[in-house]
Order: structure tokens, then C-alpha cells, then sequence
């Protein structure tokens, strides 16, 4: 699911999308913490803490002349996640 992210951005916006091996990690964590909904749960779960926070963070920041971007940090605050990233 994952690679599919990473796919799309490089389409959709011609950027190389990277995840700290940090992020890699907490993404896999809570997306396998509760699997009683199988493949759509984790679906669901990566959709609302990494999906969501990292078009909000794209939205918000001026695109033109990067080509690189690293997603440095997962934070949760009152139940919203946010993602932190580093340009090159």
C-alpha cells in the first residue's frame, strides 16, 4: 500500500517520496494493531494517519522547483495525526 503512496506522488506530482525508517515503522505499527478487519482496516487506518496528513501537508506547501521529499516524523495531536516533512 505503501509503494502505492509513493507511486502516485511521483505521478500525481513528480516528487521522490521517502519515509523515515522511524515513520516506516510507527506506519506499520498502527496499522496492524487491531487486523479484525483485515486488509481494509489497515487500508482505513493508513488512510487516516498517513494518507489524510500527508495531502494536507502537500497542500499546504508550495510544490514548484522540489523534487525530493523525505517524510521526517508521524505526530498525533487530540486524535489527528500530521506528518513532517524535509524538501530537497
Amino acid at each position: 500500500m505503501l509503494r502505492n503512496i509513493v507511486q502516485r506522488v511521483r505521478e500525481e506530482h513528480r516528487l521522490e517520496l521517502k519515509l523515515a525508517p522511524e515513520v516506516e515503522a510507527r506506519l506499520r505499527a498502527l496499522c496492524t494493531a487491531d487486523l479484525t478487519h483485515g486488509g481494509r482496516g489497515i487500508g482505513n487506518a493508513l488512510e487516516s494517519v498517513f494518507i489524510n496528513p500527508l495531502a494536507r501537508a502537500l497542500f499546504a506547501t508550495e510544490l514548484a522547483g522540489r523534487s525530493k521529499i523525505t517524510v521526517t516524523a508521524l505526530a498525533e495531536h487530540e486524535k489527528v495525526f500530521d506528518v513532517a516533512l524535509r524538501f530537497q
